[in-house]
């Protein structure tokens, strides 16, 4: 097993614009529908799934166990999707607390918060 494992991201059914055989170690984002191909083979795919947390505006952010649901969701429409019983991802990344975006003007920019914007201390 190598040191360092990458999981590339991006959208799951293409790639600049063309559709892919998705497989691998793929980063996928819940936020995002499951538009994983419905020729995919389930068994070929290990999928990291981020809970999405930051793509959220601030004013519709999740509480951590609905980010775990959302997540969980997503599992279950990508298992419609594909044809199978059930899909597991390989790994749920949590919802954490490491944020290089942050929102001006209704808008997403790159700019590390605040540890008080990330609600460190809050319970």
């Amino acid at each position: 097993m190598p040191d360092v494992r990458l999981f590339v991201g991006g959208d799951g059914s293409s790639l600049n614009g063309e559709r892919v055989l998705l497989e691998g170690d793929r980063c996928l984002s819940a936020v995002h529908p499951a538009r994983i191909p419905s020729h995919t083979c389930a068994e070929r795919l290990c999928v990291l799934l981020d809970s999405g947390a930051f793509s959220d505006r601030p004013e519709n952010r999740l509480t951590p166990p609905a980010a775990l649901l959302r997540q969980l969701d997503w599992e279950r429409r990508c298992a419609l999707r594909i044809g199978v019983e059930r899909f597991t991802s390989y790994a749920i990344a949590s919802y954490d607390r490491l944020i290089d975006e942050t929102w001006v003007g209704g808008r997403r920019t790159k700019r590390r918060w605040t540890l008080a914007a990330a609600g460190i201390g809050r319970s």
